[in-house]
């Protein structure tokens, strides 16, 4: 979702030593440090379903043991939340273990333009042997990320920002 050509895109790398096909809580901390403080108010993850149950079984180490992951938990309407935002599994994603398996969006730097509203056609020639009306809706949109490139901190970090974060392949 918004990872095919998008320029402002950052991908993170997978931790070292981490098996392939996991998502481990540095991956997730990774990208969470790479979204700009702004975006973070308004950031969405999206996953494959592919992922969830990784998600479910994270834990965070705590010398030799491990704690449940308080970082990913269920709203009381059921919805998950990966660091208190919205976490939506789709099957537009990309498989797990593949780059962009796991996204964090801030979808209000999308931009979205709509040209000439919907245009409306009925024909009852279309299908005349059949008898049936043709009824025909076209709209025209395009949309494009507001940011044509990562932002490079003035202090801080030497790791780029953008509110567009990917998941690398593992």
């Amino acid at each position: 979702i918004l990872t095919i050509g998008n320029p402002a895109l950052v991908t993170v790398t997978k931790a070292t030593n981490q098996a392939a096909s996991t998502i481990i809580y540095d991956n997730l901390l990774a990208m969470w440090k790479r979204l700009p403080t702004r975006s973070k108010a308004n950031a969405v993850w999206f996953f494959n379903v592919e992922c969830l149950d990784q998600l479910l079984l994270l834990s965070h180490p705590v010398g030799t043991a491990a704690l449940p992951a308080r970082f990913v938990n269920f709203t009381d309407a059921g919805g998950l939340t990966i660091f208190g935002r919205p976490a939506i599994e789709n099957e537009f994603s990309p498989a797990l273990s593949t780059a962009g398996d796991l996204t964090v969006l801030d979808l209000s730097e999308y931009l979205f333009w709509e040209k000439g509203g919907v245009q409306e056609a009925v024909s009852i020639h279309v299908a005349f042997v059949t008898d049936e009306t043709v009824f025909r809706f076209v709209t025209r949109v395009e949309g494009k990320p507001a940011w044509s490139a990562p932002l490079t901190p003035y202090k801080g970090t030497s790791n780029t920002l953008s509110p567009f974060v990917a998941l690398g392949a593992r």
